[in-house]
């Protein structure tokens, strides 16, 4: 069973609206659906059997720090013996548009808290990310099923006026992480 990773979470809070928007437009084109995102990490598994245990990293980032920082781990600090077994898998995962467009939409909230966004700004950005949930949520269709693009477009209007706002937010924020 695949482990449900946040490894396509965007970094910034403009990041995040640039691929909502580029998710929306595809969405409303008519063309061939677009592919799932194929997103590739690593697993370090730390011991065996009912104490081993596991960490993931983006391929990309573990690579560039040569699994450097693979001991400061969040879940498990201090319990790591240097002797135990220690195996490092490539793995990948496809990330389908409706489970993208869902998990973007959820992580919002966290990702417009950690940019420099004042309050009103930031409470604007969590009602957004409940209406788009609401929309979202709301569509039973799979999203690479022609009525989950129908019923899309039917809000496009709405959703527009949505990512306008959360763009305007962009404006006003330099985009840099606290």
């Amino acid at each position: 069973m695949q482990p449900k990773l946040s490894l396509h979470k965007p970094k910034t809070f403009p990041n995040a609206i640039t691929r909502l928007k580029q998710m929306h437009e595809a969405l409303l084109e008519d063309g061939e659906f677009p592919a799932p995102t194929t997103v590739h990490y690593v697993e370090v598994i730390h011991g065996t059997g009912a104490s081993g245990h596991s960490h993931y990293y983006s391929a990309a980032d573990y690579e560039a720090n040569k699994g450097e920082g693979e001991e400061d781990h969040d879940h498990y600090p201090g319990e790591h013996d240097h002797e135990e077994h220690e195996t490092v898998k490539q793995r990948s995962m496809e990330v389908d548009l409706r489970t993208e467009l869902t998990d973007v939409v959820r992580w919002l909230p966290d990702i417009a808290a950690k940019s420099d966004l004042n309050e009103t700004a930031w409470n604007s950005v969590d009602s957004i990310s409940g209406r788009l949930t609401e929309i979202i949520n709301a569509i039973e269709a799979d999203a690479a099923d022609d009525s989950f693009r129908a019923t899309w477009k039917l809000k496009s209007k709405e959703i527009d006026s949505m990512l306008g706002e959360l763009q305007s937010h962009v404006a006003t924020s330099s985009g840099e992480s606290k």
